[in-house]
């Protein structure tokens, strides 16, 4: 079967194709591969959809040099068309191997975890090579399913996620870090961007979705009980935190979820202020403890057993959710012009595998986990 090769060559700070060159292409020597080129950033969906039509309902084995948005790009490129009934074509199989040269590398931190010092340094170019050596190995063949999220507005086109949906501090974030980019191309842009809109929480409604037939109805954790029925599938905000995702981490230690989810479920995360007895105006105090959430982020994961002081007695100071998808439904603000009430605009911000959309008027955002079908799952990665 024909190797096909998606490189970003913008991609870590433009070594993509030197790297590719010297560490990839060398051990794919006796393979035939086919070289595919992003030009610009969003390309990769043109080079999913030209790779889609190549494959036509075939299987492939497909290498992504680059990092989460290279791959949203090619995975959006692939199947959106199918998943929203542009496409009558079967959606083709792909085997993805990922080769981590972008700014997070959540797909990748999560295959491959930190690992004691016995194994090879962050800065070998071994690290980066650990999915393409179980391709080339055999006997060490390690694939697992690739979950997606289908992510539609009531106002915009639909978006296809495979690391991350965020809104709230997540969302925000980053939007302020990339307005900063040309100030401040280096990774101090992030804390500037956090000074910016810490503490803001956005007033929403989030509904927990499953579907009728669904024999996982959804799940919330309990730090001194694990696992428990969710009988609330309601929350209302202010939300300082929101995010749902596929993924343990969306960097090599900033775990955001122990565990990955189960099968057709994904992880949601919530902080809301005012479970905590705080105000949506007291925003030096919920920064304060955005920041200690945060730290228990980095230090593997022990946000989630943070015991919340006020309310029934056991409950998450952050709550973790496991189920089949979310609704958001942006609220009022608390301001009004012209006598007419505004929607709250930081609710309105939501980000998808590290792209930043804006709803253009209020309306809700649905996010479900895709079901292919039993065993008819389209999307693999090598671990």
């Amino acid at each position: 079967m024909r190797v096909h090769l998606v490189l970003n060559p913008a991609a870590g700070h433009r070594t993509a194709r030197a790297f590719t060159d010297e560490h990839v292409l060398s051990l794919l020597a006796e393979r035939s591969v086919r070289v595919w080129e992003t030009s610009a950033p969003g390309d990769g969906v043109r080079v999913g959809r030209e790779l889609g039509d190549v494959l036509d309902g075939g299987e492939a084995d497909v290498i992504v040099v680059g990092g989460d948005g290279t791959t949203h790009e090619l995975l959006s490129g692939l199947y959106l068309p199918h998943l929203t009934g542009s496409s009558p074509a079967h959606a083709p199989q792909i085997n993805l191997i990922p080769i981590p040269l972008g700014t997070a590398n959540a797909l990748y931190s999560s295959l491959h975890p930190p690992q004691p010092s016995s194994d090879p340094p962050a800065t070998s170019p071994i690290s980066h090579l650990l999915s393409l050596t179980s391709f080339l190995s055999p006997s060490s063949h390690s694939l697992r399913p690739l979950p997606l999220s289908l992510v539609r507005s009531a106002n915009g086109p639909p978006h296809l996620a495979h690391i991350v949906t965020s809104m709230s501090t997540h969302a925000l974030l980053l939007r302020a870090s990339e307005a900063l980019r040309p100030t401040h191309p280096g990774i101090e842009r992030f804390k500037l961007g956090f000074a910016q809109i810490a503490g803001r929480s956005p007033r929403a409604r989030v509904d927990i979705l499953s579907s009728s037939s669904s024999s996982s109805p959804p799940e919330i954790y309990r730090p001194q009980k694990g696992w428990v029925p969710l009988h609330s599938r309601t929350l209302h905000g202010p939300f300082a935190y929101f995010l749902a995702t596929h993924v343990d981490r969306l960097e090599p230690h900033f775990v955001v979820a122990p565990e990955r989810p189960p099968e057709g479920r994904m992880n949601i995360l919530a902080y809301r202020p005012g479970r905590a007895g705080m105000d949506v105006g007291e925003r030096e105090k919920v920064a304060a403890c955005l920041v200690e959430i945060s730290r228990a982020m980095y230090a593997g994961g022990k946000h989630v057993d943070l015991v919340l002081q006020e309310g029934e007695e056991g409950e998450g100071e952050v709550e973790w959710i496991r189920a089949e998808g979310f609704r958001w439904t942006p609220a009022k603000a608390d301001v009004s012009v012209g006598g007419q009430e505004e929607d709250d605009e930081d609710a309105k911000v939501l980000c998808v595998d590290g792209t930043i959309v804006e709803l253009e008027r209020v309306g809700s955002v649905e996010s479900r986990v895709v079901h292919w079908g039993e065993g008819e799952e389209r999307v693999h990665v090598y671990a």
